[in-house]
């Protein structure tokens, strides 16, 4: 009569404990959870590559405050060895105040001539994951200077839910490979550093294909996607013209490699040939003002999907590009011929790049290594698209447990310090984002003594008010910068 009871109790615990065992991974895959709840991770070492063959390998104990995605396995295996001893609760000073607002100037001159569309490439990890600071950013940029759409949206998101910029929604049959994970198919990734492929999809009659556009809830085995307007901001509730980028197909077995899209707008359905010349290829679904496109792809082949520029031909377009755990240098693995051929027809105009939170680490003294892996990245860049300027964001702010207390982690100004530095190097412009939150303690302050609160419970990645209190902050540094711009002899000119 007993063993019932007890057993219950039994499998109580045990579900309990694979709870506990599961819910960190499953945190850091909900962008809702990690919006609204703390998370926690388990205390671990990790073996660290050495810097120099005669260096000796060291355990590093990681801080329990670091988020999950802060602390991807490459970032480790990048780091140099780390000394044991215990870590100094002093913040290290910042070195100089460089900030190269004049390399902007190029940038600065189509603001102010603001004619055709000017456009904005914005790259980050996490921190920018769901449009966070973009979105405010691209919507005070519009009201200032005009434009509307999001821009460019991938053909599928790990959190359309949490983005409120535009309303995604999706098949969930497609196949997705982004930078830093393996590329079996060997098909080259987009400007946004993945790709997207619906797999061998059964051609479909025409008639078939439209009458599916019209229906809400299409067929399990149609590769579709949608995109609507969203009314969270003015310039997003509708685009001028959409297109689709894509890139040149695989044959499959038979030898075919060719497709079609079918696409619904404004009560019209129209069909696209996917003819593939080039490497990255695009096709204008619609050109005429819309609150909503509906696509659905038939296609033979292999054929890489990039994603979907909702936009208007006159005014700022800014699109986001997050890629989490990534400290940048995986831009490395979008091809250069690629970002060439999408410059020929995006022809971007300024480009943000926000990274270093996954490289910071409370017992790493050292970041040269980072150093020179963000240099290269800036170069990179500056190869593939030579003129555009380019502007750095430092690392915000960022809490972590030191002797019992929460505070500044103190790599947060040695990550600093290194990206002014390949800043200055490289010639490019640089934002010191955890100096304008207010340096030392601000993350703590943001998480605890503000009210709303800022920051997640993390005190690493900004809420919803936070970053929209950042992206202001990155604002007032722009356009400062172009207030000064106009008062020069070039600005004083137009």
């Amino acid at each position: 009569m007993l063993r019932r009871p007890i057993f219950r109790g039994y499998l109580l615990m045990l579900l309990a404990a694979a709870w506990l065992l599961i819910y960190p991974s499953i945190h850091q895959r909900s962008a809702f959870l990690r919006q609204h709840f703390r998370t926690y991770s388990y205390l671990f070492t990790a073996r660290v590559a050495p810097a120099t063959p005669d260096s000796v390998q060291t355990q590093v104990s990681l801080p329990d405050s670091i988020a999950l995605d802060s602390v991807r396995l490459d970032s480790l295996l990048a780091a140099p060895p780390t000394s044991a001893e215990a870590i100094p609760a002093d913040i290290p000073p910042l070195v100089g105040d460089y900030t190269g607002l004049n390399q902007l100037d190029s940038f600065f001159l189509e603001l102010q001539q603001n004619k055709g569309q000017i456009r904005i490439a914005y790259y980050g990890d996490s921190s920018i994951e769901g449009d966070l600071m973009c979105m405010t950013f691209r919507d005070s940029m519009q009201q200032r200077f005009g434009g509307n759409g999001v821009g460019f949206v991938p053909i599928m998101s790990e959190i359309p839910g949490f983005r409120r910029s535009v309303r995604h929604s999706f098949s969930n049959n497609w196949y997705r490979n982004v930078i830093g994970e393996s590329n079996d198919r060997k098909l080259l990734r987009g400007i946004s550093g993945e790709y997207f492929v619906a797999d061998q999809a059964p051609p479909l009659p025409d008639s078939l294909a439209v009458d599916s556009l019209l229906t809400e809830e299409p067929a399990s085995d149609e590769y579709w996607v949608q995109y609507r307007g969203s009314r969270w901001f003015t310039g997003t509730r509708t685009f001028d013209q959409s297109r689709l980028f894509y890139g040149r197909p695989q044959a499959d077995s038979t030898g075919r490699a060719y497709g079609s899209v079918y696409s619904y707008a404004n009560g019209q359905s129209n069909t696209h040939t996917l003819s593939a010349p080039e490497l990255v290829n695009e096709v204008v679904l619609t050109d005429s003002v819309a609150d909503r496109v509906r696509l659905q792809f038939d296609m033979y082949g292999t054929y890489p999907l990039y994603g979907v520029s909702l936009e208007s031909e006159q005014g700022i377009i800014v699109d986001n590009f997050p890629c989490r755990g990534n400290s940048g240098r995986a831009l490395l693995g979008i091809s250069s011929s690629v970002m060439k051929h999408f410059q020929e027809k995006l022809d971007y105009d300024l480009i943000i790049l926000q990274y270093g939170l996954n490289v910071i680490n409370a017992r790493v003294h050292g970041y040269d290594w980072y150093e020179r892996q963000l240099v290269s990245v800036i170069e990179r860049f500056q190869r593939t698209m030579p003129g555009v300027p380019i502007l750095l964001i430092g690392v915000p702010d960022k809490g972590t447990k030191l002797n019992g207390q929460m505070q500044t982690d103190p790599s947060v100004p040695r990550v600093t310090n290194v990206q002014r530095r390949a800043a200055r190097q490289t010639g490019i412009t640089f934002f010191s984002l955890y100096e304008a939150m207010g340096g030392p303690g601000s993350m703590v302050s943001w998480v605890d003594d503000e009210r709303p609160r800022l920051a997640n419970y993390d005190y690493t990645h900004f809420n919803f008010k936070g970053a929209n209190v950042a992206s202001d902050l990155l604002l007032d540094f722009l356009m400062n910068g172009y207030e000064d711009y106009r008062q020069t002899p070039e600005g004083l000119e137009l």
